[in-house]
């Protein structure tokens, strides 16, 4: 991606709640599950953290100190100002701007590493990799992939897909990979159709048509306005075949 395409994808971006598909319902409840076993305030980072989302609710949910890092900075302008007005009721949130592949942190420094849609943007087993060296021994990882999640999909969204991210697998292709790079799986849930379209489409639908008149005369954010338009547009008729899947894995 050029550096016009990716500052029209971030501007497109700009003031969403979430930057991708989420679901605070889940994130809560896998918050629950983990927080039995990990200290009483973990070391955690949300890695690829778009405004912050779910770092805020790690902090909030575990009284976790969180350092937040996303690559593009009005994503963690957008965190920084949250922080401002409200700050987690439990726990901190550094936010940074870096790559979060070397996000800055040391090896080893980490209970949980959380990211959500960002390692298909590096490859999943790169990503994987290099997050498994800032884990403590006893860390967790959980992070979310768009998979395959039925046989045979219809011939425009194989299309759509071999041409957005030509890698994706089925959740057991992730496994695969996490595997071999020490991993085991402790759970994989899958993200709720319902929840793409309240946490992230039905926004960014409205977001289209906030800068329609600007897109007009600028290339790149029209051309970003298309996209997001017929990803959504494919989603809505090609559900059942593809999804996220939150994983939750064990160093």
């Amino acid at each position: 991606m050029d550096d016009a395409a990716l500052r029209a994808l971030c501007h497109l971006h700009a003031g969403l709640p979430r930057k991708g598909p989420g679901s605070e319902r889940l994130t809560r409840a896998l918050l629950a599950d983990l927080a039995p076993e990990l200290p009483p305030r973990p070391r955690a980072a949300d890695l690829g953290c778009g405004s912050g989302h779910a770092a805020i609710l790690l902090a909030d949910g575990l009284g976790a100190q969180v350092t937040a890092v996303d690559a593009c900075a009005p994503f963690i302008d957008e965190l920084g100002a949250r922080l401002a007005a409200a700050p987690p009721a439990r726990g901190t949130v550094a936010a940074r701007v870096a790559d979060m592949l070397a996000p800055g942190l040391a090896p080893a420094s980490l209970d949980l590493v959380w990211s959500e849609g960002a390692a298909y943007a590096v490859g999943v087993e790169r990503a994987l990799a290099a997050w498994r060296l800032l884990l403590a021994p006893a860390g967790v990882l959980v992070f979310s992939e768009c998979c395959w999640l039925a046989p045979d999909p219809p011939a425009e969204c194989a299309a759509f897909w071999a041409d957005a991210y030509p890698a994706m697998t089925p959740p057991a292709g992730v496994l695969s990979a996490a595997e071999r790079v020490g991993y085991r799986l402790r759970r994989a849930e899958r993200l709720p159709p319902a929840d793409w379209w309240t946490s992230y489409y039905d926004p960014l639908a409205a977001r289209c048509e906030a800068l329609a008149g600007e897109a007009a005369t600028d290339p790149p954010l029209r051309a970003a306005i298309v996209e997001a338009r017929r990803e959504m547009d494919v989603f809505r008729r090609f559900a059942r075949w593809y999804g996220y899947v939150l994983f939750v894995l064990d160093r």
